[in-house]
């Protein structure tokens, strides 16, 4: 016998319960709950939403980097950014859920988020061309350039949870379970989307195809919610498209794909290009004699090469290196060397040439860069080399633990460090820990030699560094292949060497024949001592190591570098109308410097040139404001007060162009027959022949004298 319920109010509410469930499941609109649609179909969704979403932000990083490198501050944002979208999402999901009905809201939100991802694809193109972010300090540029990129497809994506989650309580009668079940699906999703994305889709099709599967993936969602809705089918149809485009084989695919931003454009000096789970990877021919090869890691440039003079080193810190490395070998037929970084193998492949019977060890934890420099830089496929795909980092402690072991490990008479840039520096080789441990591995008389790239101006970086190697090595010198200069906007490459025994560095380079002329400094003890006070005391340990923080000021300087790239359009686009006589020419001259100032406010150099344009343009007022902020920036440069003169004429200022004509022509020499001239034709004009004649002889005379000068 079955018991029976005596309790009629305990019958009662477990009725109303049963009748409420039914009654919610009927006010939906939706069939009475079954395992499939009120268990499987939300988690599954919920899953497949949040594993999306995981590999958004883990692509995110290797989208960023080529523009903003792969920093501290650029994790951070895209975390930053993605969680507060998640959040938003999930607050404006919720109120969606309570006012809409979950199985019409849900199509529209997947063809949202699929529409989202492939627009976090432009965005990111447009991002770097956004000017107003170039006068920000760099945490905050990176910021505002993750938020700009990646806050909306996480917040649509972040919408999708609560809608799942109102459906599924519609459906349900075991509350706990149900929310307990999307929670736990959720997070497995994000596991597999994490794991997905770092370890098998951008070494297998790369950032922009595995965004473009992430929206095909979300696309078909919307097409199974929707159920015969042809905008989702459209949406499917686009997604899956872009998706084609950015990994089909054929011509066709490789065409639209790079029509639409989705491939690298076809460029036939790009002898070599991949993207590694590490970066991006290139090698492109200069198309300027002799046609250097040259390695770009993410954005920047990191090695050159010639294949008709391999050894010749192109980069000032190389050739520093060569010039330690010949003087401290002494010598030494055969010398014993690890490198920390291989990139493009020119000095490894130099050091064997220099001394063949030597043992090189290089740690590249890229493999796709040593590829890369076997294809078309300086690292031959029969190398003697032992290479290491591995960090540097865990190299140098299996060597020490091997070295423990008693097994026969070599000690290196020069340990050569070479695996930063001023966007990205791994802190972890440039600690007090790791320098112990590199010291374990010297030679009692070897060498340690580290480049990095600082601004001498700000040197806080380079203060921690010197600062940290003198708590290791008894000798720590820093060498320069340019003088050191005060000009924030100068980035040097330092080179640090240090070792346990005295430096001879005393005329380094002079005995150095393959270079007879090449300039090497050494930092004098009170610039060395002055970096270290900068750098405020800080000695870098695997615990405390805000390299990011220290190098800071250094972003700044490239705004300079940005500034010079578009220097260098405006020149060309002036040139054009020199040739040409076209009036878009100047228009995009002007344009061209615009940009140029916007990224270093000081380009005296842009003021002028655009002055040059708009005074062919007949844009006097605006060519006269450009000369005279030019003169104020640098009021030294002839040329402009002449360019300003010439301004003035129109205008029919003819006594203010008569000053500066004079002015210039006391300024430089090289403008006198210009501004002699140019006096003369308004005296000639003002009915003066006589005074006009004379200063066309003095500026027949001043040619002649530049002309012998």
């Amino acid at each position: 016998m079955h018991p029976v319920e005596t309790n009629p109010a305990k019958s009662n509410s477990r009725e109303a319960v049963q009748n409420d469930a039914k009654g919610r499941a009927d006010h939906a609109g939706l069939p009475q709950p079954n395992w499939f649609v009120g268990v499987f179909v939300p988690n599954a969704t919920v899953f497949i939403s949040s594993m999306c979403l995981m590999v958004v932000e883990i692509v995110a990083a290797r989208l960023l980097a080529r523009d903003i490198g792969s920093s501290l501050y650029t994790w951070t944002s895209i975390i930053g950014v993605v969680l507060a979208g998640i959040s938003l999402g999930n607050y404006v999901g919720g109120q969606l859920a309570d006012r809409t009905n979950p199985v019409r809201a849900l199509p529209i939100l997947f063809m949202a988020a699929a529409l989202c991802c492939l627009l976090t694809l432009g965005l990111n193109a447009w991002a770097p061309e956004w000017q107003f972010l170039w006068v920000m300090s760099w945490p905050v540029r990176i910021a505002l350039h993750v938020a700009f990129v990646f806050l909306l497809p996480s917040t649509v994506l972040g919408m999708i949870s609560p809608v799942v989650a109102k459906r599924a309580l519609d459906r349900s009668r075991r509350t706990g379970r149900t929310v307990g079940g999307l929670y736990a699906w959720g997070a497995i999703g994000s596991i597999v989307g994490t794991f997905l994305a770092g370890f098998l889709l951008v070494a297998l099709w790369g950032t922009r195809a595995s965004f473009c599967m992430v929206a095909s993936v979300l696309a078909i969602m919307g097409v199974l919610y929707a159920k015969r809705n042809i905008p989702a089918y459209i949406v499917a149809a686009v997604c899956v498209m872009a998706l084609w485009a950015s990994l089909g084989r054929s011509s066709l695919a490789s065409a639209l794909g790079q029509t639409v931003y989705l491939r690298e454009p076809a460029d036939e000096s790009v002898l070599f290009h991949a993207e590694s789970q590490y970066q991006y990877v290139e090698i492109r021919r200069d198309s300027k004699p002799p046609h250097m090869l040259m390695l770009k890691l993410d954005k920047l440039t990191h090695n050159m090469h010639l294949p008709e003079d391999p050894y010749n080193l192109r980069y000032g810190y190389e050739r520093v290196y060569a010039a330690v490395t010949h003087r401290e070998a002494r010598g030494k037929d055969r010398i014993r060397a690890f490198f920390i970084g291989g990139g493009g193998y020119t000095f490894p492949n130099y050091l064997h040439h220099h001394f063949p019977d030597s043992h090189i060890e290089v740690s590249e934890i890229d493999p796709v860069v040593t590829e890369a420099a076997e294809v078309g830089m300086a690292l031959k496929p029969d190398h003697p080399f032992v290479i290491y795909d591995m960090d540097a980092g865990n190299v140098v402690t299996d060597l020490i633990q091997r070295m423990e072991r008693g097994e026969d490990v070599p000690t290196f008479d020069f340990v050569y460090g070479d695996s930063f840039n001023h966007f990205s520096v791994p802190f972890h080789l440039v600690t007090l820990e790791f320098n112990e441990k590199i010291r374990r591995l010297l030679a009692p008389d070897g060498v340690y030699l580290l480049n990095l790239i600082d601004s001498f101006h700000s040197g806080r970086f380079l203060g921690a560094v010197i600062d940290t190697m003198e708590q290791t090595f008894s000798y720590v010198r820093v060498l320069t292949s340019t003088p050191v200069t005060e000009d924030w906007r100068i980035r040097c490459t330092f080179s640090i060497v240090a070792s346990q025994e005295p430096l001879d560095l005393t005329d380094i380079g002079c005995d150095y024949p393959e270079y007879p002329f090449m300039e090497c400094y050494v930092m004098p003890d009170e610039q060395v001592r002055e970096a270290v006070e900068r750098s405020g005391g800080v000695i870098l340990t695997d615990d405390y190591a805000p390299v990011e923080n220290l190098l800071a000021p250094v972003v700044r300087a490239s705004k300079v570098d940005l500034a010079s790239t578009f220097n260098e359009l405006a020149d060309e686009a002036y040139i054009e109308w020199l040739s040409e006589s076209e009036k878009g020419a100047l228009r995009r001259t002007v344009d061209y410097c615009e940009k140029t100032i916007r990224a270093d406010p000081e380009a005296d150099y842009a003021y002028n040139l655009m002055g040059m344009a708009l005074l062919q343009l007949e844009e006097y007022d605006r060519a006269l404001k450009a000369f005279e902020t030019a003169v104020q920036l640098n009021p030294k440069v002839g040329a402009v007060h002449v360019n300003w003169g010439l301004a003035l004429i129109p205008t029919g200022r003819l006594q203010e162009a008569l000053e500066r004509f004079e002015h210039a022509a006391e300024l430089d020499p090289q403008v006198r027959p210009t501004a002699y001239e140019s006096i003369g034709d308004i005296l000639k004009a003002r009915g003066r022949p006589e005074e006009a004649e004379a200063y066309y002889q003095r500026a027949a005379e001043a040619r002649r004298a530049r002309e012998a000068g």
